[in-house]
């Protein structure tokens, strides 16, 4: 939310703390917040908040012969259009607000086509980010997992596809391993 730097000067600010005394100008900054929250500054005049006993009991008003919407009216900070309250100019101050809880709604802000510093005619130049993310797509994709491997393929630890079939020079290999490891378990041998 913004409030202005002339706010607590301005003709509007002095009138309203003259009708509502000297903590009326928090009142703005209340109504300010409710308006952020609810992302408009148009209310219909059904709203609770925007009554005389609701905004007493919000701005912590006890005399109830104080009417801080009246007020809030006389000094132009509240405006009636139709049906609806509006409050005054806190779309135009909060324009940036606004516009990112419109592109928000969209899906984001819309895309740009920046050139970093370059004529147009260079075309786009890739970020570290976008270098990034293809080098780890192309990592992924070398190491996709491949369900076909069959032992001889495999390093330790990789599943195998019980439906492969094994290469028999493999096989030789491993049953003359197990048959020298177990060998060495039999006779003492420190296995390396």
């Amino acid at each position: 939310m913004i409030v202005k730097v002339d706010f607590p000067d301005h003709p509007k600010t002095l009138k309203l703390e003259e009708l509502g005394g000297p903590g009326a100008p928090m009142w703005c900054i209340r109504i300010w917040g409710y308006c952020q929250i609810k992302r408009t500054n148009r209310f219909r005049n059904t709203d609770e908040y925007f009554t005389n006993s609701g905004m007493r009991t919000v701005f912590r008003i006890r005399n109830k012969n104080v009417m801080p919407l009246n007020i809030l009216k006389d000094c132009g900070f509240i405006r009636e259009e139709g049906d609806m309250l509006v409050v005054h100019d806190w779309d135009i101050v909060n324009k940036r607000m606004v516009a990112s809880y419109n592109n928000g709604a969209k899906g984001g802000r819309p895309p740009t086509n920046k050139t970093h510093g370059f004529s147009s005619g260079y075309g786009q130049v890739k970020t570290h980010s976008a270098r990034a993310r293809q080098s780890t797509e192309s990592e992924y994709e070398r190491e996709k997992p491949n369900h076909e491997k069959t032992e001889s393929d495999c390093s330790s630890g990789e599943a195998l596809n019980p439906e492969a079939k094994p290469d028999p020079k493999t096989q030789e290999r491993a049953a003359e391993f197990l048959k020298e490891l177990s060998q060495k378990l039999r006779s003492g041998e420190p296995i390396t």
